[in-house]
């Protein structure tokens, strides 16, 4: 019988591609869920790559613009906020 063990130095990653079409991926160990976004709060004098806060069951999560936080052009609220 053979058994196949993990690797302890491999990486799982979640893989996804910006709107300019650039591949990006995080450890998927850090990802606890993908939802819609919900409303936002926004931050007086917050850093541009910051949108806001919003409350997700109770706790309070930083929403942050990736495109701009890497130096692409920074992305467009529906909502026009």
């Amino acid at each position: 019988m053979s058994t196949t063990k993990a690797r302890a130095d491999s990486l799982s990653l979640l893989l996804f591609t910006l709107r300019s079409g650039k591949l990006m991926a995080i450890n998927l160990l850090k990802v606890s869920e993908i939802i819609p976004c919900p409303p936002l709060t926004k931050l007086p004098e917050s850093h541009p790559h910051v949108k806001g806060i919003a409350t997700l069951r109770g706790a309070s999560l930083s929403v942050i613009d990736l495109s701009r936080a890497i130096g692409e052009r920074p992305l467009e609220d529906p909502n026009g906020g």
